[in-house]
């Protein structure tokens, strides 16, 4: 994300602080555990915002892509997280470059247009000193999974179950991955 003009730091550290603390999915991490991946939610811990400056260098904006493509490739630990990180990289006295990296586990398209909004909503908010004027999130994901494995052990899930095994057959190829 490309910003023009004054730049408050602290509210867009802060901002971004709330968009993770409100999403439990941007501060879960996923162990090991005898062998298999296993969700852990960890308590939302303080944000941290990495900042470069390049406006010094001979190619600010070379130097600055440069930058960026090395946050976008850098691997993500499962283990031990973040699966959401963000560099702000500064070109100049009023231009930034705000780099959001996160996880596919983590994020999908739907999910970085609802965190673009808080993002945008919360930055407001602290700049012109007002409260948070975001909506409480709704239930996290995991409630949700909750409620769908219980409806799946149930009879509904059995006929669903039945009517796709049904309908994809009896050779279903299995692929070694």
């Amino acid at each position: 994300l490309r910003i023009e003009g004054a730049l408050d730091v602290p509210a867009l550290r802060a901002a971004l602080a709330g968009v993770v603390a409100r999403h439990e999915a941007l501060h879960t991490v996923f162990p090991d555990a005898d062998g298999d991946g296993a969700a852990t939610v960890r308590p939302a811990a303080e944000f941290e915002l990495a900042e470069r400056d390049v406006s010094a260098a001979s190619a600010v904006e070379t130097a600055a892509h440069t930058l960026a493509a090395e946050e976008v490739a850098r691997p993500f630990d499962l283990r031990t997280g973040p699966l959401f990180r963000a560099t702000l990289i500064r070109l100049g006295a009023e231009t930034h470059l705000l780099v959001c990296v996160m996880h596919h586990i983590v994020s999908d398209a739907w999910s970085v247009g609802v965190m673009m909004r808080e993002f945008a909503g919360l930055y407001a908010s602290r700049r012109a000193g007002r409260p948070e004027a975001l909506p409480a999130p709704g239930a996290p994901y995991r409630t949700f999974a909750a409620w769908q494995q219980a409806e799946l052990a149930g009879a509904r899930g059995a006929a669903q179950r039945d009517y796709w095994l049904q309908q994809l057959g009896p050779e279903r190829t299995v692929l070694a991955l």
